[in-house]
């Protein structure tokens, strides 16, 4: 089987400033639906951001652990709770959905890394390399870019 993460946005470049500064990167180029909580005390709502940023890093985990060599994999994360590298993004998914629910922010992704004995540093750097500057409201993204090109 041949899988990859793959991330559901879309463009809004005529939507307000506010709106793309709270849902968007990139300029309105990738934009996401917030996440809204109905009626549960216990979770928070997302903004699209939020899950935009937790696309990408879910995206790393699963770039570092299938697709580096053991040496660069290594410097990114401690060591592994499971049997296999390779099995890193699955299980990191299934930690967060099972402690976060769908409501996979910083704070929780961060949890679960940690839990994981994953380097955050490694994979929030990553995410952060992959925008092409330091604004990540105004700069394009190459992994968005790229997982675009496929739909």
């Amino acid at each position: 089987m041949d899988f990859r993460p793959r991330f559901v946005t879309w463009a809004c470049p005529h939507c307000g400033a506010a709106f793309k500064e709270k849902h968007c990167v990139s300029d309105g180029k990738y934009c996401a639906m917030n996440l809204r909580n109905f009626g549960s005390k216990n979770q928070k709502d997302l903004s699209g951001r939020q899950i935009i940023m937790e696309d990408l890093r879910q995206y790393c985990i699963y770039y570092f652990a299938e697709n580096m060599d053991d040496d660069v994999v290594d410097m990114h994360y401690k060591h592994f709770v499971h049997k296999s590298e390779r099995t890193a993004y699955f299980e990191y998914v299934k930690r967060a959905h099972s402690l976060c629910a769908d409501r996979i922010d910083e704070e929780c992704s961060k949890k679960v890394m940690d839990a994981l004995d994953f380097v955050t540093k490694g994979i929030n750097g990553c995410v952060e390399d992959s925008f092409e500057g330091l604004d990540i409201s105004k700069v394009d993204n190459k992994i968005l870019r790229e997982d675009q090109k496929d739909w």
